[in-house]
């Protein structure tokens, strides 16, 4: 059967285990209210107001936890 974040648990922890930054959307997407504009149903792939709703969390995760962990880098935005 399947095992709903079996996959995204999987990445985590081989991410982890390499070093590798890591960041899960997923909680994200399953919260937000109109999922439909977010993504084609028929094929699951983002519409631009996904693409959209993706490309913020991810500035919001490199402000948060990236950038403050490498001042160097913050610097040059």
């Amino acid at each position: 059967a399947y095992q709903q974040g079996r996959i995204h648990r999987l990445i985590a922890e081989f991410c982890a285990e390499k070093e590798i930054l890591y960041f899960d959307t997923m909680q994200d997407f399953m919260q937000y209210s109109n999922k439909p504009s977010l993504y084609y149903v028929y094929d699951g792939h983002l519409k631009a107001r996904g693409a959209r709703f993706l490309a913020e969390r991810l500035c919001e995760h490199m402000e948060q936890d990236y950038f403050p962990q490498h001042p160097e880098l913050a610097s040059a935005q």
